[in-house]
Protein backbone atom coordinates (compact mmCIF):
# COMPACT_ATOMS: atom_id res chain seq x y z
CA UNK A 1 0.00 0.00 0.00
CA UNK A 2 1.48 3.26 -0.93
CA UNK A 3 0.98 6.50 0.97
CA UNK A 4 -1.31 8.28 -1.14
CA UNK A 5 -3.74 5.35 -0.70
CA UNK A 6 -4.32 6.61 2.89
CA UNK A 7 -4.10 10.37 2.14
CA UNK A 8 -6.05 10.35 -0.94
CA UNK A 9 -5.14 11.96 -4.20
CA UNK A 10 -6.56 14.91 -5.27
CA UNK A 11 -8.11 16.01 -8.86
CA UNK A 12 -8.01 19.85 -9.91
CA UNK A 13 -11.20 20.62 -12.29
CA UNK A 14 -10.95 24.00 -14.69
CA UNK A 15 -14.11 24.78 -15.96
CA UNK A 16 -15.17 28.20 -17.75
CA UNK A 17 -18.34 30.08 -16.86
CA UNK A 18 -20.45 31.71 -19.65
CA UNK A 19 -23.24 34.47 -18.85
CA UNK A 20 -21.75 37.37 -19.83
CA UNK A 21 -21.34 39.21 -16.75
CA UNK A 22 -18.29 39.67 -13.74
CA UNK A 23 -19.42 36.73 -11.32
CA UNK A 24 -17.68 37.08 -7.61
CA UNK A 25 -15.64 34.61 -5.70
CA UNK A 26 -18.55 33.80 -3.03
CA UNK A 27 -21.44 33.89 -5.38
CA UNK A 28 -19.39 30.63 -7.64
CA UNK A 29 -18.63 28.94 -3.87
CA UNK A 30 -22.28 28.90 -3.28
CA UNK A 31 -23.56 27.98 -6.63
CA UNK A 32 -20.74 24.75 -6.02
CA UNK A 33 -22.35 24.10 -2.59
CA UNK A 34 -25.84 23.84 -3.72
CA UNK A 35 -24.85 21.79 -6.82
CA UNK A 36 -22.78 19.33 -4.93
CA UNK A 37 -24.53 16.03 -4.20
CA UNK A 38 -24.95 14.97 -0.76
CA UNK A 39 -23.07 12.14 -0.37
CA UNK A 40 -19.93 14.64 -1.22
CA UNK A 41 -18.62 16.73 1.83
CA UNK A 42 -18.36 20.50 1.43
CA UNK A 43 -14.96 19.88 2.96
CA UNK A 44 -13.64 17.72 0.48
CA UNK A 45 -14.01 20.70 -1.73
CA UNK A 46 -12.07 23.93 -2.77
CA UNK A 47 -12.32 26.50 -5.12
CA UNK A 48 -8.86 27.20 -5.44
CA UNK A 49 -8.73 29.89 -8.29
CA UNK A 50 -11.59 31.96 -10.24
CA UNK A 51 -11.24 35.14 -11.83
CA UNK A 52 -15.35 35.86 -12.42
CA UNK A 53 -14.64 33.85 -15.67
CA UNK A 54 -13.26 30.80 -15.12
CA UNK A 55 -11.59 28.76 -12.28
CA UNK A 56 -10.17 25.85 -10.98
CA UNK A 57 -11.56 23.33 -8.04
CA UNK A 58 -10.15 20.77 -5.64
CA UNK A 59 -11.90 17.48 -4.95
CA UNK A 60 -10.91 13.81 -4.38
CA UNK A 61 -9.97 11.60 -7.02
CA UNK A 62 -12.72 9.87 -5.86
CA UNK A 63 -15.32 12.65 -6.80
CA UNK A 64 -13.87 13.50 -9.99
CA UNK A 65 -17.04 12.79 -11.95
CA UNK A 66 -19.57 13.67 -9.74
CA UNK A 67 -17.82 17.38 -9.35
CA UNK A 68 -18.00 17.55 -12.91
CA UNK A 69 -21.63 16.64 -12.85
CA UNK A 70 -22.42 19.09 -10.58
CA UNK A 71 -20.75 21.11 -12.37
CA UNK A 72 -22.26 21.42 -15.61
CA UNK A 73 -25.44 21.65 -13.50
CA UNK A 74 -25.22 24.75 -12.51
CA UNK A 75 -27.66 27.19 -14.12
CA UNK A 76 -27.33 30.17 -12.12
CA UNK A 77 -25.67 31.93 -10.14
CA UNK A 78 -26.47 35.17 -8.04
CA UNK A 79 -29.71 35.36 -9.84
CA UNK A 80 -27.83 35.28 -13.31
CA UNK A 81 -28.45 32.69 -15.90
CA UNK A 82 -24.82 31.09 -16.59
CA UNK A 83 -23.59 28.06 -18.17
CA UNK A 84 -20.80 25.94 -16.64
CA UNK A 85 -18.78 24.12 -19.01
CA UNK A 86 -15.70 22.11 -17.85
CA UNK A 87 -12.03 22.09 -19.49
CA UNK A 88 -9.65 19.68 -18.34
CA UNK A 89 -9.23 17.95 -14.84
CA UNK A 90 -5.93 17.52 -14.00
CA UNK A 91 -3.62 15.72 -11.13
CA UNK A 92 -1.39 18.92 -10.41
CA UNK A 93 -2.86 22.45 -10.37
CA UNK A 94 0.24 23.92 -12.52
CA UNK A 95 -1.23 21.46 -15.49
CA UNK A 96 -5.00 23.00 -14.93
CA UNK A 97 -3.64 26.07 -15.33
CA UNK A 98 -1.85 25.98 -18.58
CA UNK A 99 -4.91 23.73 -20.23
CA UNK A 100 -7.53 26.61 -18.85
CA UNK A 101 -5.18 29.47 -19.99
CA UNK A 102 -5.31 28.08 -23.59
CA UNK A 103 -9.01 28.37 -23.83
CA UNK A 104 -9.24 31.37 -21.76
CA UNK A 105 -6.16 33.29 -23.06
CA UNK A 106 -5.85 35.36 -19.74
CA UNK A 107 -3.87 34.42 -17.29
CA UNK A 108 -5.02 33.58 -13.82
Amino acid sequence: MVVKDKVGRKRYVAFTVDGGCHLRRGEMIHAINVSLPRNLPRSNVNLTVFNGEAGIVLCPHTAKDEMIRSLVSIRSVGGRGVKVRTVATSGTIKKARTRLEKVVKTSL
